[in-house]
């Protein structure tokens, strides 16, 4: 896994200079080791029946996010066993990081 995560890390640096968002991410991330977690999962149409309601899926719908401006994000969500609506205020940053 180890090879792996050395090739994510470099492909996942690239697209982020495409983006002109590389500058944003703290200069230690790019220094730091990354673990990329991949296993077998058994017979490939299984796996694909799985992973297909996924696949277009977004992390989280843009009717839950009710602000981006000055460096921060506001968003909605529901914890867990709960109906309540509650209301989470991240750094840009810190938001990206948990999505990703």
């Amino acid at each position: 896994m180890k090879a792996l995560s050395v090739i994510f890390r470099a492909k996942f640096m690239e697209r982020m200079k495409k983006a002109g968002l590389a500058g944003h991410v703290p200069k230690e991330v790019w220094q730091k080791a990354w673990n990329v977690n991949s296993q077998a999962v058994g017979k490939s149409e299984t796996s694909i029946k799985y992973l297909a309601p996924y696949v277009f899926r977004v992390a989280i719908s843009d009717s839950r996010i009710v602000t981006v401006e000055n460096g921060r994000v506001i968003f909605n969500y529901k914890k867990h066993g709960s109906n309540r609506l509650r209301t989470m205020d991240l750094d840009a940053m810190e938001f990206i990081r948990r999505f990703l």
